[in-house]
């Protein structure tokens, strides 16, 4: 930087031109290379890592987990369709379980109104009532098995007539679980079947798909 100063003093003189140079000095960084510093690397050698794979499993133990599945599959199906047909029996029966009918059995009927007949498993006893003519005052109950399991009291109970022995009367057959109990129409009310009707009877239950 340069700076030039020129002027006249109190007389009318001039003054001597005096010149002035400014430098501005930068300082300098000044970086001292010692030499490049060197490291000694020790090589070591290398080991090798054994990775551990599990062994194949055998077949049978696929073949367990696949039965052991298939078992609980079939056991909760199982459970799912026992509590479905207890529902059902709920809605259909009622508990305890009751069936209700009417049927032209020849008893007391000369007015023209059929007798009506309630099966009920009551307590695991399976018992059978008559309303001879629809008069309650006629009123007959017949005594049917027993059922022994805790779970027979849910047990549905169902009544099928039809002439089981051919003498023109209708018969009484009292179903439930899967089996059949015959009352024979003697014209006045029903008795148990002898063993001497069985196999006629058979065969004509089985002809009636019962």
């Amino acid at each position: 930087m340069q700076e030039t100063a020129a002027g006249q003093g109190h007389h009318g003189k001039d003054t001597a031109t005096r010149h002035m140079v400014y430098m501005d000095l930068l300082p300098t960084r000044v970086t001292r290379v010692e030499g490049a510093l060197r490291r000694s690397v020790r090589h070591q050698p290398r080991q090798l890592v054994k990775v551990h794979t599990a062994p194949a499993r055998p077949f049978w133990f696929y073949l367990l987990i696949g039965m052991t599945c298939t078992l609980l599959l079939w056991m909760v199906l199982s459970t799912a369709a026992g509590w479905f047909s207890t529902w059902m029996d709920d809605l259909h029966y009622g508990r305890p379980r009751t069936f209700q009918t009417d049927a032209r059995v020849g008893h007391n009927e000369q007015g023209g109104q059929p007798s009506h007949f309630i099966a009920i498993n009551l307590h695991r006893h399976i018992e059978v009532i008559e309303f001879a003519g629809g008069d309650p005052a006629q009123a007959r109950i017949f005594m049917g098995p027993e059922l022994y399991h805790a779970s027979d009291e849910l047990v549905p109970v169902e009544l099928k007539f039809s002439d089981l022995n051919n003498d023109g009367k209708p018969d009484m057959v009292v179903l439930y679980q899967g089996q059949h109990l015959v009352y024979i129409n003697d014209g006045k009310s029903f008795r148990l079947s002898t063993q001497a009707e069985q196999d006629g009877i058979e065969q004509a239950l089985q002809r009636l798909g019962w």
